[in-house]
């Protein structure tokens, strides 16, 4: 009987949900945006000085449009669990999060009493609850590098090995 080494999974389902959910909010965002967009009569704003209104709309689809862009270039990055993906989710939702808190708190913007605006901000809290799970976390931290993981990077960068460098030293690196 032998024993081989299993291969952990490349994406543990956390991740892959949580992916999902970001690619989620991204696509809502920006069908939040569209729904706001076609509420005003962008004619007649334009021909004079914009209402507070069309100010308002442009001043939302400006910042949660930027946001939605992000969140999907993040889902896409968390998927592929990149080094940096979990810091930059949890970022978005506090940027997104925080939008919505200014625009509660900070206008005397229509969005006030839009139930989107809860929406927005309920999702938000969620996601960043889930990000800070232990599954989650664990996923992206930092990994010691095994000997066979250096040798593929030495194969894939085309280093060389000196036996000399080898034998004089007996300590790990700090990779």
């Amino acid at each position: 009987m032998s024993v081989e080494p299993t291969l952990a999974a490349p994406n543990p389902w956390p991740i892959r949900a949580i992916s999902l959910l970001m690619a989620v909010q991204a696509l809502c965002l920006a069908g939040v945006i569209v729904y706001f967009v076609r509420q005003v009569d962008w004619d007649n704003e334009l021909i004079a000085v914009p209402s507070p209104m069309a100010v308002d709309t442009f001043l939302f689809t400006a910042g949660y449009g930027i946001i939605a862009v992000m969140l999907l270039m993040t889902a896409t990055s968390f998927y592929f669990q990149r080094r940096s993906a979990w810091v930059i989710a949890i970022a978005l939702q506090g940027l997104a999060l925080g939008f919505a808190l200014w625009i509660y708190f900070g206008t005397t913007s229509h969005f006030r009493q839009s139930p989107w605006l809860y929406v927005i901000m309920a999702y938000s809290v969620i996601l960043v609850l889930y990000l800070n799970t232990a599954d989650v976390r664990t996923a992206f931290l930092a990994r010691t590098p095994t000997p066979r993981d250096l040798a593929e990077y030495r194969r894939a960068e085309g280093l060389t090995e000196s036996p000399a460098l080898l034998e004089q030293s007996h300590e790990q690196p700090d990779w």
